[in-house]
């Protein structure tokens, strides 16, 4: 029976948070590169595979540029991340060029993969919208057909979610 399977990745998702607090433990490229191996099986449409992550440790020149895109708020904050990413989707099928208007959602797919290894690993990704795209896409230069969808911020942390403030909507309220 599926039961305890179910209850196991509920516990590993509601541990999942968005932190605004990181320690000074450095997240290893080794871990970034297996979240993102987990990031590649996410579904998508006719298997095109729309998204590329842009991974940048603090300290880095694309870090800083990730951080002056971001709006005050989330730069009050993020700047003492280990690591940002740009998770980015390109908006034409490779295959024939057309629109692609589930890029977008696939990208996010592939980013809940991201995060949930990360969750497994001991790392906490927070996810941003509120940035600038277009001082991503004027001072980094980015995969032909490519736009910024969201920014994370990824580390360890010592908050918990229960120190953030987390509820959900009751399952009768989403499902129609």
């Amino acid at each position: 029976m599926y039961t305890q399977d179910i209850k196991t990745m509920k516990k590993m998702v509601a541990e999942r948070f968005s932190p605004t607090t990181f320690t000074n433990q450095p997240v290893s490229d080794e871990l970034i590169n297996d979240m993102l191996d987990v990031a590649r099986w996410a579904p998508s449409s006719y298997n095109e595979q729309p998204w590329k992550f842009l991974v940048a440790h603090n300290g880095d020149e694309n870090f800083q540029k990730i951080y002056n895109a971001l709006m005050e708020g989330n730069q009050n904050w993020a700047g003492n991340a280990p690591i940002l990413v740009v998770t980015l989707a390109n908006d034409n099928y490779a295959r024939n060029g057309k629109p692609n208007r589930h890029a977008w959602h696939d990208t996010g797919m592939a980013m809940g993969f991201f995060l949930l290894a990360g969750v497994e690993a001991g790392v906490q990704v927070h996810q941003m919208g509120g940035f600038f795209p277009e001082k991503i896409e004027r001072n980094i230069e980015l995969p032909e057909g490519y736009h910024p969808v969201a920014v994370a911020a990824i580390g360890y942390t010592q908050e918990t979610a229960e120190q953030e403030s987390r509820t959900r909507k009751p399952v009768r309220e989403i499902r129609l």
